[in-house]
């Protein structure tokens, strides 16, 4: 019963803001009941997404507010693909797992505790997020993280971890989605604005964006790893630990750990036979 209500309210709510609206011309009061009924059935998603997706193709020849031929080609333009070609990368990356492999491998190389940890996990995630969705990637990374955090060792050392750690995940991905246009999606609708406002300048490339989002994701990153470095070698009374204690206490997120983690998310990490979490 619900959800029917909130079917009928999206064309019922339309019409409510174009009687509103009229006053405006047909066009603009037409294009506002559209937008209101698509904005309804999204965020209730009463009908599937697609469905409301695809309302402008049927409803903008009706209503006259733009013809068939000039609403489809909206949904052929490069941006479109682009969109596209960077979603099915993602989720190709997640149906391999390859993901959680780099991260791990990563993560594995690195080792021990402190600032070490800190940059491989805000360098996995940046480097990831260049070729998935950042969104995607903190959800990705921040189960990884949580699962080397849950373990045995110092707690104090952990307890001091946890912040740095988390908030690394968040900065690496979000610094890394501007690297590529596919990083995350305002990159790709600045493209957009960029060919539709001076159509008389040169388009921007997928190359020629790497060319200066990797030398800022640099640069960001740098910037960010030195702030953690101070969070994450601080003591309990404001020291910084010993190079020495940093590497001796490598079973902090050693091996077993990094089993655990990958036993969490169903990927096998340097001969650990794991299966799924627990």
């Amino acid at each position: 019963m619900r959800t029917h209500l909130l079917r009928l309210s999206g064309p019922v709510l339309g019409l409510v803001v174009y009687a509103l609206l009229r006053y405006l011309g047909h066009a603009p009061a037409a294009m506002a009941g559209v937008v209101t009924w698509m904005a309804v059935w999204w965020i209730s998603e009463a009908v599937p997404l697609a469905v409301t997706s695809l309302l402008p193709l049927v409803l903008f020849p009706l209503l006259g507010i733009d013809t068939m031929g000039g609403t489809a080609t909206n949904y052929g333009k490069e941006i479109i693909f682009l969109f596209l070609g960077g979603f099915l990368l993602a989720l190709a990356l997640e149906r391999a797992q390859l993901h959680r492999r780099i991260a791990l491998r990563i993560i594995g190389r690195i080792r021990g505790t402190g600032p070490r940890l800190i940059a491989g996990m805000m360098v996995t995630s940046a480097l990831l997020s260049m070729w998935m969705n950042s969104t995607s990637c903190v959800l990705v990374m921040l189960p990884i993280a949580l699962s080397l955090l849950d373990g045995d060792g110092d707690p104090a050392l952990r307890k001091r971890l946890t912040v740095p750690l988390l908030l690394a995940v968040s900065y690496g991905a979000t610094i890394g989605g501007m690297a590529t246009p596919v990083g995350t999606p305002p990159n790709l609708v600045l493209l957009e604005v960029w060919r539709d406002r001076w159509p008389d300048r040169p388009p921007i490339g997928f190359g020629q964006w790497m060319s200066f989002g990797i030398p800022l994701a640099v640069i960001y990153l740098g910037d960010r790893l030195a702030a953690h470095h101070q969070m994450g070698l601080q003591g309990p009374e404001g020291s910084h630990q010993s190079a020495g204690r940093s590497e001796s206490t490598v079973g902090l997120f050693g091996k077993s750990d990094l089993c655990r983690a990958g036993g969490r998310h169903r990927v096998r990490y340097r001969g650990c036979a794991v299966g799924h979490g627990g």
